[in-house]
């Protein structure tokens, strides 16, 4: 019987150092989800690459997100007529 593992002539082989927390974290998760430690560093690579931009800006803005909701209206208006309270600013 011949054992062996085949590769994709298309696969490029990667070495990379982690910090051994790292490594232990990706050990444990592969042995969890029944996968190889490749496909779990694969997978989370995938991930992180395919990204959007609008995940990113999403991202950045968070902490405003505390701010919706946070303030009470005074009865002025200034929500909608915000155009007017305003003026033909530069922005």
């Amino acid at each position: 019987m011949i054992y062996g593992t085949c590769y994709m002539l298309t696969d490029a082989k990667l070495q990379v150092y982690l910090p051994r927390d790292l490594a232990s974290k990706i050990r444990r998760r592969a042995r969890k989800e029944g996968k190889t430690v490749a496909q779990i560093v694969r997978e989370g690579l995938r991930l992180y690459l395919n990204r959007s931009a609008r995940d990113e800006v999403r991202e950045a803005f968070a902490p405003l997100d505390r701010l919706v909701g946070a303030f009470k209206d005074d009865g002025s208006g200034v929500a909608e007529n915000h155009d007017q309270v305003l003026g033909s600013g530069p922005w």
